[in-house]
Parts: structure tokens; C-alpha cells; sequence
């Protein structure tokens, strides 16, 4: 291997190595990066402020531009080195794909994907409940996407941004419980006779989730 290739691999390491070791200790404080259009915007914040404290919120630009941050990116990154939690809110698909794919010359993308590798919880909080498989549809790209992120350590959470009816519940799994708690549900709606596996018990007591029937 080229030695200057094997030097400059050698001094972004150790730049790396010196970011962490002088990361100030965690305020407990949650940046929440915001997409300039956020839907249901009050659904939102409930939902941030139910799960998260101390928010301190940094605004994208709008029209989905790739240029710049309403923050300047040196001061979001001093924020994030701060934070205990950061929360990617209503992002675009595209900045998503971008993150699970590596492709960090963005200045939201870079912040993520350096706040991953510090260690620092992040999460992606959508404003759609996470699509069932299709293949061959675009829902299987979000699918696909959301996954690789969740194999990052990435935590995916979802707000209800529109009602749906609410169907009732024939078969309750370890699943169901887990997606319940995802959307900020404290109960789950069944069928007079469903059935609830044992794991489904178990985690929806540890959740404190009510399964109703």
C-alpha cells in the first residue's frame, strides 16, 4: 500500500481518536435537527418532550437544499459532542439514504455519521409509521434504508402525524408491542379472542404497554 495513502489513513485515526478523548462529558441534553417543513409540528414536540429532555433544536434549510444548516456547522457539532441524544426529526428520504450509504460531504450527513461514530445516541424520528415490505416499490427502499441505520445503532422511533382507524388486534406478537412503543402508544387495541404470544407479555409489562382483551 502507498506509505502517503497509509500516513493520511494514520492521521485521520488519530484525529478521530483526539475528538473522542476530548469530548466534553454528556449534559443530558438532546439536539433535535429538524427539517424546515415539519408535518403535525405540535404532534411532534409532544412527542420529543415525552421521550427526551433539555431539547435544544437546529432547523434545515427548506425545498430539500443540500447547502448549509440554519446553525453553523462548527457550533452543531460543539452541540452534538455535548448531547446525550440527538434526533434526526422528519428527515427527507434522501438524507436518510445518504447516512445509511456513507456519503457524508453534507454537513447533516457529516454531524450524524460523526456523532455515531462518538458513540452518541442517535435517532431518526419519522413522521409515517415504518411502510410494510414491498418488493419491487419504493416502500422496499425504505425498508432497506431504515435497516442498514438500524444495524448503525440507529434507533428508529415514528409520531403519529395522521390517525389512522385503528384496527383490532386478532394476534399480538413481540412485534406488534415493540411498534406500539415505536409510535408513542401506551395500549394496543384487540379482537375479542386474541392471542398474545408469552414474549409479547413479557415485553409489553417491561414497556409498560396495556394490550387490551
Amino acid at each position: 500500500m502507498d506509505k502517503e495513502l497509509i500516513d493520511r489513513i494514520y492521521n485521520e485515526v488519530q484525529k478521530i481518536i483526539m475528538e473522542m478523548n476530548t469530548r466534553p462529558a454528556a449534559e443530558k441534553s438532546t439536539l433535535v435537527i429538524a427539517d424546515a417543513n415539519v408535518p403535525a409540528r405540535d404532534k411532534a414536540a409532544e412527542f420529543l418532550n415525552s421521550r427526551f429532555s433539555d431539547l435544544k433544536y437546529a432547523v434545515l434549510p427548506g425545498e430539500g437544499s443540500a447547502e448549509g444548516i440554519a446553525t453553523d456547522e462548527k457550533e452543531l457539532l460543539s452541540d452534538a459532542l455535548k448531547s446525550e441524544n440527538i434526533v434526526l426529526l422528519a428527515p427527507r428520504v434522501w438524507l436518510l439514504e445518504n447516512i445509511a450509504m456513507g456519503r457524508d460531504e453534507g454537513p447533516v450527513e457529516h454531524i450524524i455519521m460523526r456523532s455515531v461514530l462518538w458513540g452518541i445516541r442517535v435517532h431518526v424520528l419519522l413522521d409515517f409509521e415504518r411502510p410494510k415490505f414491498k418488493r419491487g416499490t419504493f416502500f422496499e427502499k425504505i425498508n432497506d434504508i431504515l435497516h442498514v441505520l438500524a444495524e448503525m445503532g440507529v434507533v428508529i422511533l415514528s409520531y403519529v402525524c395522521v390517525q389512522p382507524e385503528k384496527e383490532a388486534h386478532t394476534l399480538v406478537t413481540e412485534q406488534e408491542v415493540l411498534d406500539a412503543y415505536a409510535r408513542g402508544e401506551d395500549r394496543i387495541l384487540c379482537a375479542r379472542g386474541v392471542i398474545v404470544t408469552p414474549a409479547a407479555k413479557d415485553r409489553a409489562k417491561e414497556l409498560k404497554i396495556k394490550i387490551d382483551g
